[in-house]
């Protein structure tokens, strides 16, 4: 939902655990009344995996925050269960009120990550939630590769939201991204007939951000960016997806024909990508061709060496 009145809070349990709730409350003045909202649960279920094949996972969706507000949460069962720590979350600001945000790729669930992510946010302890253009993980349908990469980025997810965008390894051979959509709960407003929250869009405070999926069809996703980037007022428009339009050795024909015309038609300022294991800035581009005004293309990503994937 809107990130200025909303916040999702998702997490796992052993199977037993059937009953979640997340209680929050305004962290200034703290001694308040807790409010409570009762969590959705799943039971994920892997069969690659021996010691606890099947976890229960628990979503909650939070509503009527007030914006700009930091909050103070914490997850657990009913009574008796164990509660967790106290954690904190901050919504949206009001208005167009400048903000920072951290973006990465191709992490691939490496503990080298944790590392890489933690100097980052001390750098900047003020950015709102991070992206990741792709690949998270290495092996989609495996949730031990899932466990790992959560782990890793334990002490920034407790207090941060992760908005990624799916790679081929998320959703590797084919197979699809259900394990991946079930472990982020993402807005469901992408494009019809395909996955809900592969492919979606956001506000936060002055920019759009729109994540796609390259996994699925890029000409079906494509009346749908258009209508997003048309129906926006935001000052910057931000795009992110796995594979790049521009890069050495690594063409995206249809990405190139389909998608980036729209970046020119609507003046997105910034494309996402990774998969290629190499850092890229390109100049402004448009049409095609560097220009005075235009998109600019990055690249990155975060294992140490190219030669391991």
């Amino acid at each position: 939902g809107d990130p200025k009145h909303t916040q999702t809070v998702q997490w796992r349990a052993a199977e037993s655990v059937t009953r979640g709730v997340v209680r929050f409350r305004p962290a200034a003045g703290a001694d308040g009344a807790w409010t409570e909202v009762e969590a959705e649960r799943v039971v994920l279920d892997d069969r690659n995996i021996v010691n606890d094949r099947r976890v229960s996972h628990f979503t909650a969706m939070l509503g009527g925050l007030a914006a700009g507000t930091e909050y103070v949460y914490t997850v657990g069962g009913g009574p008796g269960d164990p509660v967790s720590a106290e954690n904190r979350f901050r919504t949206a600001p009001e208005g167009d009120a400048p903000f920072s945000f951290l973006w990465m790729s191709d992490t691939h669930n490496q503990e080298s990550n944790a590392a890489l992510l933690q100097n980052t946010w001390e750098k900047q302890p003020d950015a709102a939630f991070l992206t990741i253009s792709g690949d998270l993980i290495g092996t989609g349908q495996y949730r031990d590769d899932w466990d790992r990469a959560l782990a890793n980025d334990a002490a920034f997810l407790r207090e941060r939201p992760i908005m990624p965008s799916v790679g081929n390894h998320d959703a590797i051979d084919g197979l699809g991204s259900e394990l991946y959509r079930a472990l982020f709960r993402l807005p469901a407003n992408g494009p019809s007939g395909l996955p809900s929250g592969a492919s979606y869009s956001f506000p936060y405070s002055n920019a759009l951000f729109v994540s796609l999926d390259v996994t699925e069809s890029i000409e079906a996703q494509t009346a749908w960016l258009e209508q997003t980037l048309h129906d926006s007022t935001a000052t910057w428009k931000i795009v992110i997806f796995h594979f790049p339009p521009y890069a050495p050795g690594e063409a995206t024909p249809e990405i190139l024909s389909e998608w980036c015309p729209l970046f020119d038609k609507y003046g997105v300022d910034l494309v996402l990508s990774g998969h290629v294991h190499y850092y890229l800035r390109t100049q402004p581009m448009r049409a095609g061709k560097p220009a005075d005004r235009g998109t600019v293309y990055l690249v990155s990503f975060a294992v140490p060496e190219k030669g391991e994937f």
